[in-house]
């Protein structure tokens, strides 16, 4: 079973990341943890290292560590904004 049905099995049906974050928190799940879950077992944000540390209302705090291999080619770091 993937993680995303994992994630689902626990919350129930739904229809929107927005839903399963109020699901989540409503059942008294920890959002960050449900997602660094999920996370862990996606390819491209396993090898980022991407980790939500605090999920609140109208905003998420996420780190990654740096790595040399994701740097943009000629060594510019970039900026990532997830909305």
């Amino acid at each position: 079973m993937s993680a995303w049905d994992e994630l689902i099995k626990m919350t129930g049906s739904i229809s929107s990341v927005r839903e399963l974050f109020l699901k989540a928190r409503s059942t008294g799940l920890n959002i960050a943890d449900l997602m660094n879950n999920y996370l862990r077992n996606e390819p491209l944000f396993n090898f980022i290292g991407l980790e939500f540390v605090e999920v609140n209302d109208g905003y998420v705090k996420a780190v990654f560590p740096y790595k040399r291999e994701i740097l943009r080619q000629g060594g510019v770091w970039f900026t990532v904004a997830l909305l």
